[in-house]
């Protein structure tokens, strides 16, 4: 690259369409995101549990998908998600860019436009309720002898 190229990119900003969105969604476009899944949401063991099902369906639908996973998720959580993803023969990558501000933890997309409506990542009522059982209430010895 030449002094003249250098110089012209720094006048004119990025050389990328749409940067802020790009930085948003972690590097891709938001009308291929399949699904993002925030940093809060991402750093839960509820959501690490439930994300195999999901990539599994989604990657029977879709054999082009590709993780991004942002390097604010603890490492513990960046390894988790990215051996999830090879275990599904799903490209994923860790997003270094210093300049984005994404509030997402994971987005997880396609290689063309899908333009879904809603991205949001939600875990089944069933599988939430189902990890929270209500201790059971323990009968003291004189309950059981008297049945109360």
């Amino acid at each position: 690259m030449d002094i003249n190229e250098t110089l012209t990119r720094a006048a004119h900003g990025e050389n990328r369409l749409d940067p802020d969105q790009q930085r948003q969604f972690l590097g891709t476009f938001r009308e291929r995101v399949v699904i993002a899944v925030s940093l809060e949401q991402a750093q839960q063991e509820e959501t690490l549990r439930f994300f195999p099902n999901f990539l599994n369906q989604e990657s029977a639908n879709d054999p082009n998908l590709s993780l991004k996973i942002s390097p604010a998720l603890s490492m513990a959580k960046q390894m988790a998600y990215l051996k999830l993803a090879q275990e599904v023969h799903i490209d994923a990558t860790i997003v270094d860019e210093t300049s984005a501000n994404s509030p997402y933890g994971l987005v997880l997309h396609t290689d063309h436009a899908i333009d879904k409506e809603n991205i949001d990542f939600i875990i089944p009522e069933e599988t939430a309720t189902s990890t929270k059982k209500e201790p059971e209430e323990k009968k003291s010895f004189w309950k059981k002898l008297f049945g109360n």
